[in-house]
């Protein structure tokens, strides 16, 4: 997919014009300004934290500081990213605060870790009213919840948000090349829980790549890459990020190997249907109080 987020004005004259009028002292529209995002906000420090009652907490405190420190926003920034980097900030000095015995930095686990996938059910050809169906959006709230620590904030700003990888490293204080690798795995391991909720009357085999093999020969096989290569780059192939040369042996790859094909097509449904962050639901409904907010506001400025 590879979404990118672009700078205010540029991409939004309207939101522009907001933030323009609310520095300017207009703090009236400031409630018109933020209202667009608070799902989002809810998502991401949802994701962070998996605790609904500290999570209405991160939502306030995100709100409350993003209005009092609305003048930091520079000029061509994100007024979204800005918003879920506070949101991410807030949530993981949360974290630190309350759990100091439970958190530890990841980064150098997350590095350690792989994932193959292991099911390979054909469910790429799922008509769009079955991805509709509100059974789906339970399957694709329970997927993202069991998402590891890391990857499923990732996934979440990355691609229900459509975030950056720039913008994504920054508010989880991350590197974007951690962002990329963690990216890469979440979108496997959604498939492969996803993958259960498919029913489908014809398996894939397991035995493809000797298909290949008996059909090609070893010259083939020589010149061409596997499987795991396959895999290790269907994240970069379908976000564009790969050499032309590299693309055009993963696309005779997909040509021949059934198993891959069906495993690209899907990630690339996942990605289709969490690309509308209304499709993720959290329990709570934000109860950000405006008025208490124009009263500090007030005494912030006697």
């Amino acid at each position: 997919m590879g979404f990118e987020s672009s700078a205010n004005s540029a991409a939004n004259p309207l939101e522009g014009q907001l933030i323009a009028e609310c520095q300017a002292g207009n703090h009236e529209r400031f409630v018109t300004l933020v209202s667009p995002y608070l799902q989002s906000i809810k998502l991401i420090s949802y994701s962070i934290l998996k605790n609904s009652h500290d999570m209405e907490d991160v939502v306030q405190e995100t709100v409350l500081k993003a209005y009092l420190h609305l003048n930091q926003l520079r000029d061509g920034d994100s007024f979204k990213a800005w918003l879920l980097r506070i949101a991410g900030n807030e949530a993981r000095m949360r974290i630190r605060k309350d759990r100091k015995h439970l958190y530890s930095s990841v980064e150098q686990d997350f590095q350690e870790k792989s994932f193959q996938p292991r099911q390979f059910v054909e469910w790429r050809n799922i008509p769009s009213e079955e991805l509709g169906r509100d059974e789906l959006r339970a399957a694709l709230n329970a997927a993202l919840a069991c998402l590891e620590d890391g990857y499923r904030e990732v996934f979440v700003l990355r691609d229900v948000q459509h975030l950056s990888a720039a913008e994504t490293g920054k508010i989880l204080g991350i590197s974007e090349g951690a962002v990329n690798t963690r990216l890469h795995r979440a979108r496997l391991q959604m498939r492969e829980n996803l993958t259960p909720f498919f029913k489908s009357p014809r398996p894939m085999s397991l035995s493809v790549p000797l298909k290949m093999m008996l059909l090609m020969g070893k010259t083939w096989m020589r010149r061409t890459i596997s499987c795991r290569h396959v895999t290790s780059q269907i994240s970069n192939y379908i976000d564009g990020q790969v050499t032309p040369e590299l693309r055009g042996k993963i696309e005779e790859h997909l040509r021949l190997c059934d198993r891959c094909s069906v495993l690209v097509d899907t990630v690339r449904k996942v990605l289709y249907v969490a690309g509308d962050e209304n499709v993720f639901t959290v329990p709570f409904e934000c109860k950000v109080n405006w008025q208490a907010l124009k009263e500090i506001r007030g005494e912030k400025k006697a």
